[in-house]
């Protein structure tokens, strides 16, 4: 091989090597967006699942049938207090929120359905 055929493999070498770190710095910079992207959305689902958490539902009291449900619960069941979650339970199913509470007796039944 000649001088001239290593120089233009060399040549040839350093433009593959340029396209190819031109190709790394742009999906690097991908790669930075999207990481940017998922910590935005994790950001938002965290705070979107902290307010259907049960915690969330069982302190609200800005719901707008809470004083209702206070009052029927009194008046009605004789109740003054809720057991824990039984309260979340109501506002999430007031709130068209599926939700499963296990109890252990039948107590929450007949308070959902006011």
């Amino acid at each position: 091989m000649s001088i001239q055929s290593y120089t233009q493999g060399l040549n040839e070498a350093k433009k593959e090597l340029e396209r190819v770190e031109t190709q790394i710095k742009q999906l690097n910079e991908q790669r930075k967006q999207i990481l940017k992207k998922m910590s935005k959305l994790k950001e938002n689902m965290s705070a979107e699942s902290s307010q259907l958490s049960p915690e969330y539902f069982e302190k609200a009291i800005n719901f707008e049938w809470y004083q209702d449900m206070i009052e029927k619960s009194q008046s009605v069941f004789n109740v003054t207090e809720f057991r824990y979650l039984q309260k979340a339970a109501i506002n999430a199913t007031m709130s068209n929120i599926d939700c499963i509470l296990i109890m252990p007796t039948g107590y929450i039944i007949a308070l959902i359905q006011i």
